[in-house]
């Protein structure tokens, strides 16, 4: 699914963000990315958004050569690559139903495929009674739940969260990770960048890749952590409202995957354009339970400054 062949990515200063790094990323896999601040985590990861070219070396993304890609389809690259950050990247302008539908309002959805995925996606981090917020209103648990919860919109095949827990308590941290789990069981491949010990803690029998100075030191090598697998280090104890709940999610992101190629050839929007530069790292209340079923009744209404 995901190759990365001898991939050497080194800056106009003479950095190096990745030194001559392989490996391989089965589909379903949930691979941890370790390693301290610097260490090449981030880079890895504009690497395969295709954000950055690397100076040498090859990365294949689902049979394709993804360094050789035309601008022109870049953007189909992101759809299939869900990236979450650090620090959430939420349009404090737009409230969260917003937020989690502007992707899906760019590719052309209809309203109501608008409706039915953003509230699958609301109910699956279960944050459907504060659908009305603005970011500013949200915990850092809650926005971090809602920028996963964006990055699924496209239904896309790789999640690849980058250091998700670095501004959370190890509370929090903790229920991120059972929710990354969780969305890795439901079929998406996950790649989870940390150095988070309680979040390594979690997921000490999945693969591990270590990065150091970019230098890829040590791969644990494929433990097989694919969908329907268990680590009892995750409580997975759900009730079985829960379980339903799940199971209508999964159904419906394979629904939305198998719709997205014939979408994506309608779709207009621009492509993103980004310069190079090295990472940084490298250089509330709720509403009442009525709001739940509003939420589901309600189409999501465009910002005026969408507009057409």
């Amino acid at each position: 699914m995901i190759t990365f062949k001898t991939v050497t990515k080194q800056f106009k200063n003479g950095d190096y963000g990745l030194k001559d790094i392989s490996f391989q990323i089965d589909p379903g896999e949930l691979t941890v990315i370790t390693g301290p601040s610097g260490s090449g985590k981030t880079t890895l990861m504009r690497l395969l958004t295709r954000e950055y070219k690397p100076t040498e070396g090859e990365i294949e993304f689902e049979g394709q050569m993804i360094h050789n890609l035309s601008q022109g389809k870049i953007h189909n690259l992101r759809r299939k690559v869900g990236v979450v950050f650090q620090d959430y990247k939420l349009l404090h302008e737009l409230n969260v139903w917003e937020n989690i539908a502007l992707s899906l309002y760019i590719m052309g959805k209809s309203q109501k495929e608008i409706e039915e995925r953003v509230t699958d996606l609301l109910g699956l981090v279960q944050m459907e009674e504060k659908a009305w917020l603005f970011p500013s209103q949200l915990s850092g648990g809650e926005a971090q739940r809602i920028s996963i919860a964006r990055a699924l919109a496209t239904a896309p095949s790789v999640i690849f969260a980058d250091e998700p827990t670095g501004n959370l308590d190890a509370e929090t941290s903790a229920n991120i990770a059972k929710l990354l789990h969780k969305i890795n069981e439901l079929g998406t491949t996950i790649l989870l960048a940390t150095h988070d010990s309680n979040v390594l803690d979690i997921f000490s029998d999945h693969r591990h890749l270590h990065l150091n100075k970019g230098v890829l030191e040590e791969d644990t090598g494929n433990s097989k952590q694919t969908v329907g697998s268990r680590n009892n280090k995750v409580d997975k104890s759900e009730s079985s409202k829960d379980k339903n709940k799940d199971e209508k999610s999964s159904e419906e992101l394979d629904q939305t995957k198998e719709a997205k190629d014939e979408d994506t050839k309608k779709d207009k929007s621009s492509k993103v354009d980004k310069s190079e530069s090295p990472p940084a790292e490298e250089a509330s209340s709720g509403k009442k339970d009525t709001q739940t079923k509003e939420t589901k009744k309600t189409r999501f209404k465009l910002p005026k400054f969408f507009g057409k």
